[in-house]
C-alpha cells in the first residue's frame, strides 16, 4: 500500500510509511521522512502493533526497535507531523 499524506490545519498525518534502514537481523534504527509529533508513531511490523517504549522509541526521525527486524518483515508507521 502507497504512503498516504493527509494535511490539515495544524498538523499533516502520514500512513503507512515505511521508514529507511536496513533490515538484517542486526540494525534496529529506521529513519523517518518527517519529524513526529511527540506520541503519535503508530508501528507495526507484519501487520501487528508494537507497543512504543516497550517494543520500539522515537528520537527526531529515529525509529529505534528493540528486536532487528527480519530481511521479509513488513514495517509501516503511521504518525502526524
Amino acid at each position: 500500500m502507497a504512503q498516504q499524506f493527509t494535511p490539515s490545519m495544524t498538523t499533516a498525518t502520514v500512513r503507512n510509511e515505511v521508514p529507511t534502514g536496513v533490515q538484517d537481523f542486526v540494525n534496529c534504527t529506521f529513519i523517518l521522512a518527517n519529524v513526529p509529533t511527540a506520541g503519535s508513531v503508530d508501528l507495526t511490523i507484519n501487520g501487528i502493533n508494537v507497543s512504543p517504549t516497550t517494543d520500539f522509541t522515537v528520537s527526531g526521525k529515529t525509529i529505534t526497535v528493540v528486536e532487528a527486524p527480519h530481511p521479509n518483515d513488513v514495517i509501516n508507521a503511521d504518525y502526524n507531523f
